[in-house]
């Protein structure tokens, strides 16, 4: 799937690491201080003005923020799961949702809304992370 990134800074960079790791052709960054040097080999595109309507991966590491910015857009929102990610069966992850290298998320575990999952994070049985 075809995604740009919202924020280059270092949550963007991790963002961009764990999508490619996890199949996802990253276009390129979006990001409120444009125009900014290319980030991991990608052009920063612009600022939100430039988002094609297309998904949307927001990495805003302040939860507000990043909540603020997909009620601005309305942008199709994947969830993220790197590959090394452990996921119980059931567990479920909202859309929007990150989990970052090495989490684990045990059983009926429920990740929210454009919630992050650190690398490493454990959510064991029954946890809820919320939007």
């Amino acid at each position: 799937m075809r995604v740009l990134i919202l924020g280059a800074g270092g949550h963007g960079m991790a963002v961009c690491e764990a999508a490619r790791d996890a199949g996802f052709a990253v276009a390129g960054f979006l990001d409120a201080r444009a125009p900014l040097p290319d980030v991991l080999g990608l052009p920063v595109l612009g600022t939100e003005a430039a988002h094609d309507g297309g998904p949307l991966l927001i990495a805003i590491g302040a939860n507000a923020a990043r909540l603020a910015a997909a009620e601005r857009l309305g942008a199709p929102l994947p969830v993220l799961r790197h590959p090394s990610a452990v996921l119980a069966r059931s567990a479920r992850l909202a859309e929007g949702a990150v989990v970052m290298p090495r989490a684990v998320l045990g059983a009926a575990a429920e990740v929210g809304r454009l919630a992050l999952v650190n690398s490493g994070a454990i959510l064991e049985h029954e946890v809820v992370l919320e939007e």
